[in-house]
């Protein structure tokens, strides 16, 4: 009996072992009418892009040991698969027409078509936003409660076969109802055009999250709530009298020290600070792009994590200062066609933009008074639009009389010299010097003092 036993527990124990082995997950599809030749697969916070075919067709495996979510974004469409170690998906969309249901097969067909309806339920709940927030509290939770039950009748009763599928998607409403309940009050304020006052007891029901729970880490619903709810409580810390005047360094500091404070698991802890870093490494100067990146590295332990903040450093400090300016050849609104290598031994100012971006036209009278104080000098104003209605820019840009050189980028953010550039925003501004090499990216905007002092000195070195 006791041999018997040993033996039992020796299986178990292997099986224990076992269990959460890696296996490979395969989510294959087609993708007909994409303008693109690429989609992207989202998976706790990781984004790996995937080369899809003329034919449409596209093929993205990995390797899992627990169940969980990948999102599939193709353009401006996004549909979550739910993937256990071992499956093999498939799905097909047409971008030609996107009110037809997708198609779903293979492994978890069912559960992914219950997410696909289910999303669509908050996709129709958020359809007239505005209207949506700009109702009284008590009518918007009634709002929320109608679609939370509506998505949970989706959802199979929790058994054995679909049990963790059950569990994970009853989850993810709740995360989604909560992530609209928590922008509810500073959304509400804005639409009712009044000053938002926060107050704790809005977001009392944050007590009811566990900040730790790593089985949700692929849940996008769940980690944004609590990023967000990080972020929040950061920018209150910053915006504290004591704080004021610190440096950017040393407000990303503060975020990290928070999530230390809030949050125990190592690899959460990671994820949030990859967010964070992620950010200030796209949106922030070089200097500090540099310096929290490294900050990151030296910190953080989860190999994913940091592999991409490596990478988006790495990619970053190409256009660091003294770097060689990327070139780029583009049409200009005259016809003709120029590269960056014709504006040798000038200054060069670019201006990425477009004719729908309200921060871009309230820098347009600065921009033409910089370009009036700079006519004989060796300045180029260099204006690219990242405008998806060429005519819309064609129109501006002569009823304006804007001046300089003015060049459409076709396939706007995706052209060439958008990705180049690395623009994520606009306006977005950029100083390279005479001999093509990048003097500061971002630069100053035309309304920045700055900026004229950043031009006098270098045309004294021409």
């Amino acid at each position: 009996m006791k041999r018997f036993f040993l033996a039992s527990f020796a299986l178990v124990t292997i099986a224990a072992c076992t269990s959460n082995k890696p296996q490979t997950i395969e989510i294959n599809g087609n993708i007909q009418n994409l303008d693109t030749d690429y989609a992207l697969v989202i998976s706790k916070g990781i984004t790996d892009t995937v080369k899809v075919e003329t034919d449409g067709s596209f093929s993205f495996n990995t390797e899992i040991s627990i169940p969980q979510y990948f999102t599939l974004r193709a353009g401006r469409i996004r549909h979550t698969l739910f993937m256990s170690p071992g499956n093999a998906s498939f799905i097909s969309f047409d971008f030609g027409n996107l009110e037809e249901e997708p198609s779903f097969t293979g492994d978890n067909s069912e559960y992914n078509l219950i997410i696909y309806k289910a999303n669509q339920v908050f996709s129709t709940l958020t359809q007239d936003f505005t209207a949506l927030y700009q109702l009284p509290k008590d009518e918007f939770l009634a709002k929320l409660d109608s679609a939370k039950s509506e998505v949970e009748k989706l959802i199979p009763t929790p058994e054995k076969k679909n049990k963790q599928f059950a569990e994970m998607e009853l989850a993810r409403a709740d995360y989604r109802v909560k992530e609209m309940l928590y922008n509810y009050p500073n959304y509400n304020a804005r639409i009712n055009k009044v000053e938002h006052i926060p107050n704790p007891a809005d977001y009392s029901f944050m007590t009811e999250v566990d900040f730790n729970n790593i089985k949700h880490i692929s849940i996008n619903e769940y980690t944004n709530l609590v990023f967000n709810h990080l972020k929040s409580e950061y920018w209150t810390i910053i915006n504290n009298d004591n704080n004021k005047g610190i440096s950017e360094f040393e407000q990303n500091l503060i975020f990290f020290d928070l999530v230390d404070s809030l949050v125990s698991n190592p690899t959460l802890r990671d994820l949030y600070k990859h967010n964070q870093t992620q950010g200030t490494i796209e949106f922030s100067s070089i200097e500090v792009a540099e310096n929290i990146g490294n900050h990151f590295l030296g910190v953080a332990t989860f190999p994913p994590y940091l592999k991409r903040v490596e990478h988006s450093l790495a990619k970053r400090m190409l256009l660091a200062p003294g770097k060689i300016a990327p070139e780029f050849t583009l049409e200009g609104i005259d016809g003709e066609t120029y590269s960056l290598s014709d504006f040798r031994g000038q200054l060069v100012y670019i201006d990425f933009w477009a004719t729908w971006c309200g921060p871009c036209l309230r820098e347009l009278p600065y921009l033409i008074k910089l370009k009036e104080t700079y006519k004989n000098k060796p300045v180029a104003f260099i204006a690219i639009s990242i405008d998806d209605n060429k005519e819309a820019w064609i129109k501006m840009v002569k009823e304006k009389k804007l001046g300089g050189y003015q060049f459409y980028a076709e396939k706007a953010w995706q052209s060439d010299a958008a990705q180049q550039y690395q623009i994520t925003g606009i306006p977005t501004f950029v100083l390279i010097d005479a001999e093509g090499n990048i003097i500061e990216y971002p630069a100053s905007r035309p309304s920045d003092e700055e900026t004229s002092l950043l031009f006098d000195k270098h045309l004294k070195q021409l």
